[in-house]
């Protein structure tokens, strides 16, 4: 079932000086005061996923990604309990299909709650950090997972949001970075975020 759309970024929030080269008569002035104003983010989607019902679920989260050459460049992390989070470890299943990110099973305790965060992986590639172009768009489905067997249907509650960071390199110092800030908005999700999910849907 679809959950909502997706985007994944480092990138700067105004246009690089590449792009302004190209705009006619544009003043020098005028491209250093962007200069100045220019900041980096880093955006990650989380996902909030909730057990509505009595008993525990099993959910693969299925990731569609028109490049699947950034595939390799993504990070996920689940946070089930709120002091064991897996950072990196959880890995994809595999699919026949290349621009699919699937991850399963995801366990879902009866009336617990969940976390799940992809975002662009600098610190193994930090590179990400200083060239600053990196864009993944796509959306991202909710399925029982096959290894639940037939539980019945099952009723959750999913919020999804875009989180990002705010950065900038001091000029005098590249190792440092300053205009750190944060912001945060949500996605919209269908029928307001509460799911019914049944054994006849696709599963991965």
């Amino acid at each position: 079932m679809l959950v909502s759309t997706f985007e994944l970024l480092v990138k700067p929030q105004l246009p690089k000086d590449s792009v302004l080269d190209v705009i006619p008569n544009l003043s020098t002035e005028l491209k250093n005061k962007v200069a100045q104003l220019r900041r980096n983010a880093i955006q990650g989607y989380f996902l909030t996923l909730a057990n509505l019902g009595n008993r525990d679920l099993l959910l693969s989260l299925v990731f569609t990604i028109k490049n699947s050459a950034d595939l390799d460049k993504l990070v996920p992390i689940l946070d089930t309990t709120g002091s064991d989070n897996v950072f990196g470890s959880l890995t994809p299943i595999p699919s026949p299909l290349a621009n699919k990110l699937s991850f399963s099973p995801l366990r879902l305790v009866a009336g617990d709650t969940a976390l799940f965060l992809l975002q662009p992986n600098f610190l193994s590639f930090p590179n990400l950090l200083e060239d600053t172009d990196f864009e993944v768009r796509g959306y991202v489905e909710v399925f029982l997972s096959s290894l639940s067997g037939r539980p019945g249907n099952a009723r959750i509650k999913v919020t999804a949001e875009h989180r990002g960071t705010f950065y900038k390199f001091a000029e005098n110092d590249p190792n440092t970075l300053t205009n750190l800030d944060q912001y945060a908005y949500a996605l919209p999700v269908q029928s307001g975020g509460v799911l019914q999910l049944t054994p006849d849907d696709p599963n991965t």
